[in-house]
């Protein structure tokens, strides 16, 4: 049976569909503390790091672009290559942030009624980053530090990461 080393720090019940999906196909899943990424195996160079939407992805390439960047650099001065697996299907250039920088709720739902996309009403805050400029630091950070951005639906993320680590797992019906 194959084995998969699951990260300590993933926070545990937040994850069950991936790994219910990993442990159904006859994939093994050990925790292990992991320097860089959430998933890898013994026998691969390649680390899969998980982001649960775009949003998580895009607070990491702005806000906190210089920790990311450390986390790319130390898989890449240990010798692997960092696989960012984003779970929503979306074309990156597409997406568009709708959450206000300072009161952090969903335009829909923000401070005062607009469209979507534009500064706060009540704080009068720029609006928030959008999908072009993530795809912009994407390549940037693919040409600096090496990484590989790939996008999923949460129902094929446990599929994904098999297939990034090169792990066999039993395909049943497919």
């Amino acid at each position: 049976m194959p084995v998969i080393y699951v990260d300590t720090r993933q926070q545990k019940g937040k994850h069950e569909e991936k790994h219910g999906w990993l442990l159904s196909h006859g994939v093994s899943l050990e925790r292990a503390t992991l320097r860089t990424g959430d998933y890898r195996t013994g026998c691969s160079n390649v680390l899969v790091d998980t982001k649960a939407h775009m949003d998580e992805l895009a607070a990491n390439l702005t806000r906190d672009h210089a920790r990311f960047a450390r986390e790319c650099d130390r898989a890449s001065e240990a010798g692997c290559r960092l696989v960012i697996l984003v779970e929503e299907d979306v074309e990156p250039w597409e997406w568009t942030n709708g959450r206000c920088r300072t009161c952090k709720y969903r335009v829909r739902l923000c401070c005062h009624p607009r469209q979507r996309g534009e500064a706060c009403g009540r704080y009068g805050t720029a609006k928030p980053t959008q999908g072009n400029t993530i795809s912009k630091t994407m390549a940037s950070m693919s040409a600096k530090h090496g990484v590989i951005f790939d996008f999923c639906d949460k129902s094929e993320t446990g599929r994904k990461i098999c297939e990034w680590l090169g792990v066999d797992y039993d395909r049943g019906d497919e």
